[in-house]
């Protein structure tokens, strides 16, 4: 499945590697529900909202050419992406009545009226725009992925630091031992070459 090969080198570029034969994933790790929505689209669960990295959007539309909408409900805020091409056409974040982030969206005015993002999506013809992760993990013909943080030489886990963000990328860093002692690396060596020194990211996590 197209989908699938394209999100597992996505995230095996940010630290983490997909588990074979539909193991469960481990409390570091995260799960991934695909199901078919409609005759051309199909819905992207994690059962933790934060496992997704916010340009997955981007990078779907480039690799399949397709239109893709992302949805993220997170407590009192509501946000949505339209994506083609590999880069952004419209998006909307609120919290309540608050806009945290607009670009050429059309629905700007409706939720601010009271209305909601899933209300307006839907009235656009994106039908079922409010599953949830278990809705879509129950769900007939539900591809699941299972997803791992990397280990080195086969046993050692790599080591990733939530806390912390690359200076270049904002992606995730990972502990490393170079010929000059600890470093944290990007996630996403060699696409990028971000570090930080142990010294820099102790006063990073004190920010």
């Amino acid at each position: 499945m197209l989908v699938a090969g394209t999100l597992r080198r996505v995230f095996e570029q940010r630290g983490f590697i997909a588990l074979p034969g539909g193991r469960p994933a481990p409390v570091t790790g995260f799960t991934l529900a695909i199901s078919t929505a409609g005759p051309a689209a199909c819905w992207l669960m994690p059962d933790l909202v934060e496992a997704v990295p916010d340009e997955l959007g981007e990078l779907l539309s480039s690799a399949l050419q397709c239109r893709v909408t992302s949805i993220a409900s997170v407590g009192s805020i509501q946000a949505y992406a339209v994506s083609s091409g590999g880069r952004i056409l419209e998006k909307l974040a609120v919290d309540g009545t608050t806009v945290l982030d607009d670009f050429d969206s059309p629905h700007r005015a409706a939720v601010l009226a009271g209305g909601t993002i899933i209300e307006c999506l839907e009235g656009t013809g994106l039908h079922a725009a409010n599953r949830t992760y278990d809705e879509v993990a129950s769900a007939k013909r539900t591809l699941k992925l299972s997803f791992a943080p990397k280990e080195r030489s086969g046993v050692e886990a790599i080591e990733i630091d939530p806390t912390i963000s690359c200076p270049v990328c904002d992606s995730a860093m990972r502990k490393n031992s170079g010929r000059y002692g600890v470093f944290w690396g990007c996630v996403r060596y060699p696409e990028c070459r971000g570090r930080l020194s142990e010294k820099q990211a102790m006063a990073a996590r004190q920010q």
